[in-house]
């Protein structure tokens, strides 16, 4: 096989070769995410603050225990139906509009709390 084929799975007869596809592929359950707690929780700031949220609506809404603050939330298994869940929950919380593109933006906690931060600040104005 060429170098750039030889990742695909051989396919014989129109059906997949299923012990083979094993072999090639690395599948991640959701136990096997590390954790790095997100929010140093003796920090009294701002962010830590907006990162422990989101980090609970994420958790809610992927149904994982343990996310780090740079993991990115579609690798996590999000996607746009969870994304559109997610934006309408935070912007409740955080009695602001957070758009679905917010999340495909700013993908990791770490990014969206500094969004939701400057739309908070903008808001102040």
């Amino acid at each position: 096989m060429s170098q750039t084929t030889s990742f695909l799975t051989p396919v014989q007869q129109g059906k997949i070769n299923k012990k083979e596809l094993r072999t090639n592929i690395t599948i991640y359950s959701k136990d096997a995410i590390n954790f790095i707690s997100p929010v140093n929780h003796t920090l009294e700031t701002e962010s830590s603050e907006q990162e422990y949220k989101i980090l609970k609506v994420w958790k809610e809404f992927l149904g994982l225990d343990r996310i780090e603050r740079d993991n990115n939330f579609f690798e996590l298994g999000g996607n746009s139906l969870i994304a559109q869940k997610i934006s309408y929950k935070l912007s409740s919380i955080f009695e602001t509009t957070i758009n679905i593109r917010s999340i495909f933006k700013y993908p990791t906690i770490s990014e969206l709390a500094k969004h939701i931060s400057k739309i908070a600040d903008q808001n102040e104005i």
